[in-house]
C-alpha cells in the first residue's frame, strides 16, 4: 500500500477528514469508504493515547493513513502519536520558524531529529526486519503538517516555508479568522486575502498547500489553485448528507437551538 507521504511526492492530491470522537467503528467506516487518510484530532476532541492507538489501527484496517493532530508541538504528543503508528503529525498554532523546525525534530529519529526510539508498534515493537532499516523507514514515511491559524504564523510563513522537513503547510480557516478578528467570517476580505497569500507562498516555495474545505465545489476550487492535502470534517459530511435525504424525502430537517450549559 503506498503511503500518504508518498502520494504527495508522486504529485496526488489526497483527501482525509477529521474525526474527533475517539471510536474505532467510525474510523473504520471512513476508511472502507475509500478516504486517503483520517485526521484523529487530539487536540480538540476527547482522545487519549490508547484511543488514538485503537483508532489508527482502525484507520489502517480500512486502508487509510492516519494523520494526529496533536494537542501541543511537545515531545509527548509528538512522541506518542508517532510511536502508537501515525504516518504523521498535525502540528497545531505553527507561529514561526522554531515552532515548525521543533515539530519536525520532535517527529523524526537522530540524525535527522531527535524522536525517542523503543519497540513500538510504529518499529513493529522490534520483532520484525532491522531496527536500522525500521527507523530509516520511519523518517523517510513520516509526514510533518504545519497548521498556520494565528496572524503570527501568517507573519512568519516564508520562514516556515524554508524549514527542510516540513511537508504540508495548511491552512485552519476558523482559528486565522479568530486571530485576525473576524470571526465566522469566511468570506470576509481580510481573511480570503491572508488564506491567498498562504497558498502562493507554499506553493512557490515548493511545500505541498493543504486547506480544510467545506464542500465538494470548495474542494474542487482549491484543487485547481494547487491544493493537495484536502480536508472535510465529519461533522459537516454528516450534515450535508442528512440535508440532502430530508429534502429529497420530504421529512425531517428540525433545527435545534444552540446548546447552552445548564445552570443550577
Amino acid at each position: 500500500m503506498t503511503g500518504l507521504k508518498a502520494k504527495l511526492g508522486e504529485g496526488r492530491t489526497v483527501t482525509g477528514c477529521f474525526v474527533k470522537h475517539p471510536s474505532p467503528g467510525i474510523v473504520e467506516v471512513i476508511a472502507f469508504l475509500g478516504w486517503d487518510f483520517v485526521v484523529v484530532d487530539a487536540e480538540h476532541g476527547p482522545i487519549d493515547r490508547l484511543s488514538c492507538e485503537n483508532v489508527i489501527r482502525a484507520a489502517e484496517t480500512g486502508g487509510s493513513a492516519a494523520v494526529v493532530r496533536v494537542p501541543s508541538i511537545g515531545r509527548a504528543p509528538i512522541l506518542q502519536a508517532l510511536d502508537s503508528g501515525a504516518e504523521g503529525i498535525q502540528a497545531p498554532l505553527v507561529g514561526s520558524r522554531a515552532d515548525a523546525e521543533a515539530a519536525v525534530a520532535l517527529a523524526k529519529y537522530a540524525p535527522a531529529g531527535t524522536r525517542g526510539l523503543a519497540s513500538v508498534r510504529a518499529l513493529s515493537y522490534g520483532l520484525v526486519g532491522s531496527m536500522a532499516e525500521n527507523v530509516a523507514r520511519a523518517n523517510e514515511r513520516s509526514l510533518v503538517v504545519c497548521q498556520i491559524e494565528t496572524a503570527a504564523g501568517l507573519d512568519a510563513l516564508d520562514g516556515i516555508c524554508a524549514v527542510p522537513g516540513v511537508d504540508v503547510v495548511f491552512v485552519g480557516p476558523t482559528d486565522l479568522g479568530q486571530s485576525l478578528g473576524v470571526v465566522g467570517q469566511r468570506e470576509h476580505p481580510d481573511l480570503v486575502a491572508a488564506i491567498d497569500r498562504i497558498a502562493e507562498t507554499v506553493l512557490e516555495a515548493g511545500k505541498v498547500f493543504g486547506i480544510l474545505v467545506g464542500d465538494e465545489a470548495d474542494a474542487v476550487e482549491w484543487q485547481r489553485r494547487g491544493a493537495r492535502y484536502l480536508c472535510f470534517n465529519i461533522e459537516g459530511l454528516l450534515r450535508a448528507s442528512s440535508q440532502r435525504i430530508h429534502a429529497a424525502v420530504g421529512a425531517g430537517g428540525r433545527q435545534r437551538a444552540p446548546r447552552e450549559r445548564v445552570r443550577s
